[in-house]
């Protein structure tokens, strides 16, 4: 039996309407921090309005509470003092009235009531009827978890508490242990309405989460309400007081462990644990409680907490429990009412049974009918039977004689048994639709997991040619390592893969064995090293839709900290939300080693993109890297941090995005190795706030046969200081936004000469490039600096020569076989729009005897045929 560990799985701080306290050696008791402190000692002994503050209680959520004293009615009452530096904050002010206005819409037993609401000599407060006890999560951290029926008992009394308020058409959307106080006679009262909004407002003014974040506790929170707060309802509240009645048996959340974003991952796919790991003599009646109120589907829970509350008192009926009091109108039939067992089942047991029995009729005559005809087998030698008309056995004999084929032994066309799935035909990708041959394979689409539609496009399999024994058909699977996980064969979703290799250090490899698009969730790869691959014989697609209400937690699709993550032959794609103004990424590195994709086919897709300007789509990246904590660096030391590698090889990358963004600080090295780079803002974006000389390192981008076409600059940085860049660049095709230079810098901090000094373009580190740049005079650099007097530095092509020495690079206007359209989206660009004009006067990117400049199509490994236009293959040593 698993118990709960000595972690203290408790949320944030609630909201104290109780004077009761925990001894000096309860490890439960927060320490306040000195601002609470100072406002508990400031308000003491004031009186705000006609509440006279006796005793600070506590503190929680947006304030302190004060245990007072209403002067007028001579009544002991709770008063909620919002915080000094929350009463300059317009929203949370909002926010803060809104829950008096919420609470005071309520009058029930199990729910706080609000006496008053008002402002006085600048303090905003709340007052509420005083309640002498404690939080349900202070007494399970003190004793431990509850017995069965005190905690069945504090279910259907909150569950009273809802489904009143939801007559008042208010949800709560913050229901958690430290939000449920509880006297000595086991009442329980629903406090901290803070988070509560009426449910058929619809108007963002009257919705305190129209700004997008995502409220309430991650311990708690339902999946619906952590994508979008203001779609929750009821069953969202529900699902909060299922797993609230989780840690009242077992003393910890359902998924206590790991970040935010790995919590509101769980919450939205992992099923919770089976309560019975850490209690297992709980009923089996208690524990589907536990998991119909705790199903992802809304539609899978209660509907209402009446249902609840009947369910609830037929298991306490049933298990002999005391049943709290019910005010709420609910029908539980009593134990003469319930059916039999024979009465439920008897509507489908009788038509199953007339069934069977003409069945067994039709058997018996069809028996006797046979027996009047046939001998016994034993007694006939079969190899001495012969058909009466011949037919049949002239048919066997034209099979058999028929020549062997191809295929192998006895005619028999193997068909590889791989999953007990018939073989996969390879699709054509996105990148090389225009230039495949159809096939005529005749098709069927099947059903995909839960998560998502799965297409498989699965080819018929031939029939066998001739009759053949079961030993001719031998086709055993495909064998893989212990350390290999396939999908969709091991598990059904890329999420269950990834969390089952986290888990398990014998699992180092994903398999995705399907064709088509795969729907996925935001991933996380943490303190591992992943590699997703394609199977052999499959084109796997793995697609994410991200929603623009999801908390800022999830802007990135795949997350990797302290990590690497190698893709290989996989095509991936992310589809931005309309209109959305977010910093979406396809990948973030945080403190991760390395980013590795091998014949790769990444497409960022954003089909509004024109509708913003260059300063708002910018933050739009394939890959983003997360800023690190810095410490501050001595007089002689330089801070340091590791180095994050992002490796592309045989690969296309294309769509509205940057490559990279980072934040000019991070130390990282780039490599890009015969592979088409189409996107429509920088291959580099970099925005620094940080001091100069704050990081050690530099920045490394090293290109080697690649097709480079960007809307914006090739390389852009703006801040306050960014560390040193050094390029390597060889037999290139470059071509970037007609506006733009090659290189944009601007800093508040650096002069122009500073920049320039940290730039590393030289020692022959550009070679046999060619640049498609309109005219030779265009501007290749561009360095402004607002520090001290301000100065600007533009470089034309010509200084560049000089300045980097590159003399073996050339500028081009006649490159491709067709031209490319400035108005198409960088997402639908194809491998056909840069096939080479096969010009050798002309087109300075042909080499004839030698590698042409840019991608070598024959190299990829998701092109089925050559293309024209392309150049010999590359060397085998490469760099």
């Amino acid at each position: 039996m698993r118990t709960p560990t000595d972690r203290n799985f408790l949320e944030e701080s609630p909201t104290v309407i109780s004077s009761r306290k925990g001894n000096a050696h309860d490890s439960h008791v927060r320490s306040y921090s000195t601002v609470e402190l100072t406002l508990g000692r400031e308000l003491v002994g004031q009186t705000l309005g006609h509440f006279q503050l006796d005793a600070f209680v506590g503190a929680g959520g947006m304030g302190a509470v004060f245990r007072g004293h209403d002067t007028q009615l001579n009544r002991r009452v709770a008063i909620k003092v919002l915080s000094g530096e929350h009463n300059a904050k317009e929203e949370t002010v909002r926010r803060f009235k809104n829950e008096a206005q919420s609470a005071a819409r309520l009058d029930h037993p199990n729910i706080a009531r609000v006496y008053a609401v008002g402002e006085d000599k600048g303090w905003n407060y709340i007052v509420f009827e005083y309640i002498d006890g404690t939080n349900i999560r202070d007494e399970v951290e003190r004793n431990g978890p509850l017995d069965l029926e005190l905690a069945i008992s504090y279910l259907v009394q909150i569950a009273e508490a809802l489904d009143h308020a939801i007559t008042r058409d208010v949800v709560h959307r913050d229901i958690k242990p430290s939000n449920i106080l509880v006297d000595s006679k086991h009442l329980a009262k629903l406090v901290d309405m803070g988070l509560a909004r009426l449910h058929q407002v619809n108007s963002q003014d009257s919705d305190l989460t129209a700004s997008g974040m995502t409220l309430g506790t991650f311990d708690y929170i339902s999946p619906e309400q952590a994508r979008d707060p203001r779609s929750a309802d009821v069953r969202s509240d529900l699902y909060s007081l299922g797993c609230t009645f989780f840690f009242m048996l077992t003393g910890r959340p359902p998924f206590p462990e790991g970040t935010v974003l790995q919590k509101l991952l769980s919450h939205s796919g992992e099923e919770p644990p089976d309560p019975r790991e850490f209690r297992p003599e709980l009923p089996d009646e208690v524990v589907q409680i536990l998991s119909r109120l705790m199903a992802k589907n809304p539609n899978d829970r209660y509907q209402k907490p009446g249902e609840l509350i009947a369910a609830a008192l037929i298991v306490i009926d049933e298990l002999g429990l005391a049943a709290p009091n019910v005010t709420s109108a609910v029908y539980v039939p009593t134990t003469e009412q319930r059916n039999t067992l024979l009465e439920r089942h008897l509507p489908w047991v009788m038509p199953v049974a007339i069934l069977l029995v003409i069945c067994f009729v039709a058997d018996v005559i069809w028996s006797a009918q046979d027996d009047s005809y046939i001998s016994p087998s034993s007694y006939i030698d079969v190899s001495e039977l012969q058909s009466i008309d011949g037919g049949e056995s002239d048919r066997r004999i034209d099979r058999a004689s028929r020549p062997k084929t191809e295929s192998g032994a006895g005619n028999v066309i193997p068909v590889e048994l791989e999953d007990t799935q018939p073989k996969l035909v390879e699709p054509r990708s996105e990148a090389d639709s225009s230039l495949a041959s159809q096939t005529s394979s005749k098709a069927l689409t099947l059903p995909g997991p839960a998560e998502g539609a799965l297409p498989e496009t699965i080819k018929t399999p031939p029939l066998p040619a001739a009759e053949t024994t079961p030993e001719e058909i031998v086709s055993p699977p495909v064998a893989v390592g212990v350390n290999v996980l396939v999908v969709p064969t091991n598990v059904e979703t890329l999420y269950e893969a990834v969390t089952m290799v986290q888990a398990d250090p014998t699992l180092d490899t994903i398999e995705l064995r399907y064709n088509g698009e795969l729907q996925a969730r935001p991933l996380l790869v943490e303190d591992t090293s992943l590699t997703i691959r394609a199977g052999a014989g499959y084109a796997p697609s793995i697609v994410f839709t991200p929603l623009d209400y999801e908390p800022e937690l999830l802007n990135r699709m795949m997350l990797i900290t302290r990590g690497s993550l190698t893709l290989q032959n996989i095509r991936i794609k992310m589809s931005v939300p309309p209109a959305s103004t977010r910093a979406w990424s396809l990948f973030e590195m945080e403190n991760a080693k390395q980013l590795v994709l091998s014949g790769c086919q990444v497409t960022v897709q954003r089909n509004d993109e024109k509708m913003f300007r260059e300063e708002m789509r910018r933050g739009i990246s394939v890959v983003s890297i997360r800023p690190q904590t810095i410490e501050p660096a001595s007089s002689s030391t330089l801070a340091t941090s590791r180095y994050s590698v992002i490796s592309i090889q045989d690969s296309l990358v294309r769509g509205e995005a940057s490559l990279v963004r980072s934040n000019g600080q991070q130390p990282l090295s780039i490599f890009c190795d015969n592979s088409l780079l189409a996107v429509s803002g920088n291959v580099l974006s970099s925005t620094s706030a940080t001091i100069d000389n704050a990081m050690s390192g530099m920045v490394k981008m090293n290109f080697d046969g690649c097709t480079v076409d960007t809307g914006g600059s090739v390389i852009r940085r703006d801040g306050a200081s960014c560390i040193p860049l050094h390029v390597t660049m060889k037999d290139c095709i470059v071509r970037w936004g007609q506006m733009n230079p090659f290189l944009s810098q601007r800093s508040s901090t650096q002069s122009t000469d500073k920049m320039l000094s940290l730039l590393g373009f030289g020692d022959n580190n550009l070679k046999y490039n060619v640049y498609e740049m309109g005219m030779p005079t265009r501007a290749m650099m561009q360095l402004s600096s607002t520090a001290a007097m301000g100065s600007s530095r533009t470089i034309d092509y010509g200084e560049w020569k000089l300045l980097w020495e590159d003399n073996f690079s050339e500028p081009c206007n006649s490159i491709w076989a067709s031209p490319l359209s400035s108005g198409d989206l960088y997402s639908q660009r194809t491998l056909q729009d840069y096939v080479l004009l096969d010009d050798l006067q002309t087109n300075l990117a042909l080499r004839p005897n030698k590698r042409n400049a840019g991608v070598n199509f024959a190299e990829l490994p998701f092109l089925p045929s050559p293309l024209p236009g392309v150049g010999r293959a590359k060397p085998a040593t490469t760099n």
